[in-house]
C-alpha cells in the first residue's frame, strides 16, 4: 500500500476540480444539474474547498438528470476524460458512475487485480426520489441488502485483514453471485420514475450501502450555490440536515489520527500531469 505525501495529495486534488470543471461542462451542455456530496459537501461548507486529508471528490445528481448524463455524456466529454459506468465497464465495484482522467493512475489496493481503466476520479451518484407513504425503514434495508451483495458479486479480492476461513467464504460467496447478471441488483438499487414529483415527497441514494439518509424535497430544491476552492457549485438546499444524518457533528473536526486519506492505493501515478 501507498502512502500519498502531501506534494501527492495537493497535485491529486488540481486534477479532481480539473474533473470537476470538465463535468460541469458538459453538463451545462445538457441542461442538467450536478450538486456538491458527501465528504466534498462537507469540505465546502466547513473548509470551503476539499477536507485537507480527503483524496476524493463526490457530487449527486437527481436521477433523471443522472440518466442522461449516462445516455448522452460519454460523447461530449473531450478525450482525456473517461464516463466510467457500471455497463461499459462491468469488471468494477461501483454501483455508480466515476469520471476519470486518462493518462493518469490511483488504483485501490483491493482492485489491483481488475482490469479497466483507472485513473484519478471523480464519484458520481444518483439520488431517487420516493413518495411520502413509502416505507423508508423497508427502503433502508433494501439500500444495506443490496449494495452489499453487489460489492461481494463485484469484488473478487477479500481484505488482507480477514483471516482464511472468512476469505474462503468471501470467494464462495463472490462466485455465487457472479452467476446473477449485474443488471438484477442494478435495478433494485433505483426507484421506479413517479409519474410526478411531488413536493412532500424524499430524495435518497441507494448505493451508500454504509449509511442511509432521506431528504424532504420541498426543503431541498431550489438548490444553494457553496464556494469550494474558488468556485461556486450547487449544493441541495438543506445540506446542513443532510450532512447531520450522514456525519453526525459535521462541523467538528476528528480526533489527528483520524485525519487521514480514506483509500488504499496501490499505484499512484500523474502521467503527464505530474509536477
Amino acid at each position: 500500500m501507498l502512502e500519498l505525501t502531501s506534494s501527492d495529495l495537493e497535485e491529486l486534488k488540481k486534477l479532481q476540480l480539473q474533473l470537476l470543471d470538465e463535468l460541469q461542462r458538459v453538463c451545462d451542455i445538457l441542461g442538467v444539474r450536478f450538486y456538491l456530496d458527501a465528504g466534498t459537501l462537507l469540505g465546502a461548507l466547513r473548509h470551503q474547498g476539499f477536507i485537507p486529508w480527503d483524496d476524493d471528490v463526490d457530487v449527486c445528481m437527481i436521477r433523471g438528470d443522472y440518466d442522461r448524463l449516462v445516455q448522452e455524456g460519454s460523447a461530449l466529454f473531450e478525450t482525456d476524460y473517461f464516463l466510467q459506468t457500471p455497463s461499459n465497464s462491468p469488471q468494477m465495484p461501483a454501483s455508480y458512475l466515476k469520471l476519470r482522467l486518462n493518462g493518469t493512475c490511483m488504483v485501490e489496493s483491493l482492485l489491483d487485480d481488475v482490469n479497466g481503466n483507472h485513473g484519478i476520479w471523480i464519484d458520481i451518484f444518483p439520488f431517487d426520489f420516493f413518495s411520502s407513504d413509502t416505507d423508508v425503514k423497508k427502503l433502508q434495508k433494501r439500500e444495506a441488502f443490496w449494495c452489499k451483495a453487489f460489492d461481494l458479486r463485484q469484488r473478487r479480492k477479500p481484505s488482507d485483514q480477514l483471516p482464511a476461513y472468512k476469505a474462503m467464504a468471501r470467494y464462495l460467496t463472490h462466485f455465487v453471485l457472479s452467476l446473477v447478471p449485474a443488471k438484477v441488483f442494478l435495478s433494485r438499487m433505483r426507484m421506479p420514475a413517479p409519474p410526478t414529483v411531488s413536493a412532500d415527497g424524499f430524495i435518497s441514494c441507494l448505493h451508500y450501502g454504509s449509511c442511509f439518509f432521506w431528504i424532504k424535497w420541498s426543503d431541498a430544491f431550489p438548490p444553494i450555490e457553496v464556494s469550494f476552492e474558488g468556485r461556486k457549485f450547487l449544493a441541495l438546499a438543506n445540506c446542513e440536515d443532510y450532512l447531520g444524518q450522514v456525519y453526525g457533528n459535521w462541523m467538528k473536526l476528528p480526533p489527528a489520527n483520524e485525519r487521514v486519506p480514506h483509500h488504499f492505493v496501490s499505484q499512484f501515478d500523474l502521467g503527464k500531469y505530474a509536477y
